[in-house]
């Protein structure tokens, strides 16, 4: 048996993130019990760059965050009484150090961190996507290039000169 194979049984299935994996995989309470709980953090090369300008990007180990904004609210207040933040679904190894009541205005101050991993866009595409875009209506003698300039209502695609 995988040790992913009850990914999806339901509202009540808990990702117990790297140390839920080990313990399935195996390995002894000494090696999985310090990880329970963690998750990998992904690189925010790309955060705000979308492959359509329909596209609900999903944030978070889970998805349970959609806009850019809603995962910085909740970095930003996670730790504040009042809030109304579910609670977590592992309670143990939580960052309360860096994360969880930041105490930044909900307005300017989240507005300019939105707007600065906005400018961490490079343009990348899938090699499969950028396939799929130069197989459909561009000739094949044409070469596509990308530029995403960071926003999906600005994705162009320019035929690089004829040689």
């Amino acid at each position: 048996m995988s040790p992913v194979a009850h990914v999806g049984t339901g509202a009540a299935w808990v990702d117990t993130g790297l140390g839920g994996f080990l313990k399935a995989a195996g390995y002894g309470d000494a090696v999985w019990g310090p990880a329970w709980g963690m998750q990998k953090v992904p690189t925010l090369r790309n955060v705000d760059l979308w492959p359509s300008k329909h596209f609900e990007k999903a944030y978070g180990h889970n998805g349970y965050f959609k806009p850019l904004e809603e995962i910085l609210h909740f970095y930003n207040t996670r730790d504040v009484p009042g809030v109304g933040w579910p609670a977590p679904e592992v309670a143990v190894n939580i960052n309360t150090t860096e994360l969880g009541n930041l105490g930044l205005n909900h307005g300017e101050e989240l507005a300019a961190i939105v707007a600065f991993l906005g400018t961490l866009s490079d343009g990348y595409i899938a090699q499969e996507i950028a396939g799929k875009l130069q197989s459909s209506s561009m000739p094949s003698s044409k070469t596509l290039r990308v530029a995403a300039q960071g926003r999906p209502d600005r994705l162009q695609l320019k035929r690089d000169p004829a040689p």
